[in-house]
């Protein structure tokens, strides 16, 4: 618990691509594969933030289309989770794309 805290936090900028937005199905998927992380995976939109670990704290950010979050890891692995978790977002929203 004490090193965690001086862990450096990894950070991206993404976009919401899909027309449904960032719904049950994707966000049940993304939750499925962050849980697989030992790294602290965290989603921020304008004032809140949510436990990627955990699907209803990403649906009660309400990422609709065309809205930007920041994607955050931290602890340990959390430097080579960062890319491996963009990718899997990419493929979650074309796979949602009608």
């Amino acid at each position: 618990m004490f090193r965690q805290i001086f862990y450096k936090k990894y950070k991206c900028s993404l976009r919401i691509s899909t027309k449904n937005g960032f719904h049950l199905r994707p966000v049940a998927k993304f939750v499925a594969k962050a849980k697989k992380y030992k790294c602290d995976i965290k989603l921020k939109s304008k004032d809140k933030i949510a436990n990627g670990k955990n699907i209803n704290e990403v649906l009660s950010l309400s990422l609709g289309y065309n809205d930007e979050f920041e994607l955050i890891t931290q602890g340990k692995n959390a430097k080579e989770s960062l890319p491996k978790l963009i990718d899997e977002l990419e493929k979650i929203m074309m796979q949602d794309t009608p």
